[in-house]
């Protein structure tokens, strides 16, 4: 049953792993499998902008304000000063940790906690992104390459209510595709994604659509202007522009 419902995804061929959660029985083979994985994974290079999407917020007696997340990019020391956008925020970063281990500095890749000075819990939830430099911003409008799932019972159409996914943001929108009148399904194009709300992203970012409802999972994409202006249809100098964007380096 699994194979048939990874058939024709990157996941086609991977490694399935029987584990009994009351015996233990397939554990240790589930521990090599996963570091086999692991090990296949390019590492993260931290010499860039610190990025961390928030998926938790909570409260530590004695400490304050403490978020989690994964950080996306980049490196931070402890003492550092920051902003929480899109909610346009400053806080300082008391301590930090990796795995529950006091660290002088977090880095990317790493599951990461932030003790943070000067904000309250009230102020954070998920979805906001803690970074450490002036360059970045919040926005939304995006122009994005969109690839629609294929099986689907209809394309995305101009104007479509979409639910937009990036880190751990979740924001309602609209899209416009920008060289053909809709995105059929397992079809790839380029389109404007409108957001109800600002969000944090940068050229080369993988996002989620899911419908307004039923809430279900219909393409994915890459950001190519994170900034984008407001527009109606690319030339063919606009797509090679922003082709050249996603496939380039970062120069």
């Amino acid at each position: 049953d699994i194979r048939s419902e990874l058939a024709g995804t990157p996941f086609a061929d991977a490694p399935l792993v029987p584990v009994s959660a009351v015996t233990g029985a397939g554990l240790d083979q589930l521990t090599a499998a996963l570091a086999a994985a692991a090990a296949g994974v390019a590492e993260r290079d931290d010499d860039d902008l610190f990025r961390l999407p928030i998926d938790r917020v909570f409260t530590i007696r004695g400490t304050g304000t403490v978020i989690t997340g994964t950080v996306w990019s980049g490196r931070l020391a402890a003492d550092a000063t920051v902003r929480i956008l899109p909610a346009g925020l400053s806080a300082r970063v008391r301590g930090a940790q990796v795995h529950g281990r006091a660290v002088q500095a977090v880095a990317a890749g790493q599951r990461a906690a932030l003790a943070l000075a000067g904000v309250q819990r009230e102020q954070l939830r998920r979805g906001l992104v803690v970074v450490s430099d002036e360059a970045w911003t919040a926005h939304s409008t995006l122009t994005a390459l969109v690839r629609v799932l294929p099986g689907q019972a209809r394309g995305l159409r101009p104007r479509q209510r979409i639910r937009f996914h990036l880190g751990t943001a979740e924001v309602l929108g609209r899209i416009v595709p920008l060289d053909a009148p809709e995105l059929a399904p397992g079809a790839t194009g380029w389109a404007q994604l409108r957001l109800e709300a600002p969000v944090v992203a940068r050229a080369g970012d993988r996002f989620v659509l899911r419908s307004y409802s039923p809430v279900t999972t219909i393409a994915g994409g890459t950001v190519a202007e994170p900034l984008a202006p407001s527009r109606r249809r690319l030339d063919a100098a606009d797509c090679a522009a922003l082709e050249a964007i996603i496939a380039g380096t970062p120069r």
